[in-house]
């Protein structure tokens, strides 16, 4: 006797498998993440910078309400990208860690383990028909007192962490990857690299969102004596205005070189 099932039939639980072995609801998780603004991180000479476009939905609210990079502990920050409530308990999740950590060993936590109990945390809730998985993408940038090192690690929707020189998430994560590649980052040092992360993130920005959005930025380097934090804002600021100042520069240039090679047909 065969049995036909629908695509529906598969994804009413994360607990279940496709006959070509892919878990709808995990997948559903990623297209949240996939078509939130973009975050990415970058590995510089001297440390990790993190940077989000957060847009703005309404003209009451805020800058500063709703952020999307995150302080977890002194040497530890997160950035998000997809649904803002559940990275928010994943950060929640992070600063419990970093604790308990602390408490149980008095130091701090090295950050492959703290991405690694993340992960395990994510993948959990893709094993229970109880759990919906988190449709969150993570950024963990840190600094790992026992190497003396700056890492970057990305926790995905499936709970998979891995480390990263350099990553994008997002709707633009393509573009920004792209552009993060040719960029050069480990030559520079973050205060350098600012200006060229504001840009990326302003070349990935999706042309079709008619909502104004700020960029945010955070960083743990030696500048910051290896915590993270904000960058400062007079720093964000420039960098800010300079990239919007390049990108609609790049943007003229490629309209005048269209309408020259319209001339020449």
């Amino acid at each position: 006797m065969t049995i036909n099932r629908t695509h529906a039939q598969y994804d009413m639980s994360p607990t279940t498998f496709s006959p070509e072995g892919r878990i709808y609801q995990v997948e559903y998780a990623s297209k949240a993440v996939e078509n939130s603004p973009t975050a990415i991180g970058v590995s510089c000479k001297d440390g990790v910078i993190l940077a989000a476009e957060k847009i703005i939905r309404s003209k009451f609210l805020l800058e500063t309400s709703n952020r999307r990079i995150l302080i977890a502990d002194t040497h530890v920050g997160v950035a998000m990208a997809g649904l803002v409530a559940d990275g928010r308990k994943l950060a929640k999740e992070t600063r419990r860690a970093c604790s308990t950590y602390l408490q149980n060993y008095g130091e701090k936590i090295p950050p492959q383990t703290l991405s690694g109990q993340i992960g395990g945390m994510v993948h959990a809730y893709t094993c229970y028909g109880a759990y919906r998985p988190f449709g969150t993408s993570l950024l963990l940038a840190s600094y790992d007192h026992c190497n003396k090192a700056y890492e970057l690690y990305n926790v995905d929707t499936f709970g998979v962490s891995l480390k990263y020189f350099h990553c994008a998430i997002g709707k633009g994560q393509q573009s920004a990857k792209t552009d993060v590649e040719r960029a050069g980052f480990e030559k520079m040092t973050c205060r350098e690299a600012l200006k060229y992360v504001a840009k990326i993130l302003y070349v990935a920005h999706d042309d079709k969102e008619d909502k104004p959005f700020v960029l945010e930025m955070g960083w743990i380097c030696d500048e910051s004596n290896q915590k993270f934090v904000r960058v400062p804002e007079d720093l964000r600021v420039e960098a800010d205005k300079w990239a919007a100042e390049q990108t609609k520069e790049d943007e003229d240039d490629d309209e005048e070189d269209k309408d020259d090679e319209d001339d020449d047909i």
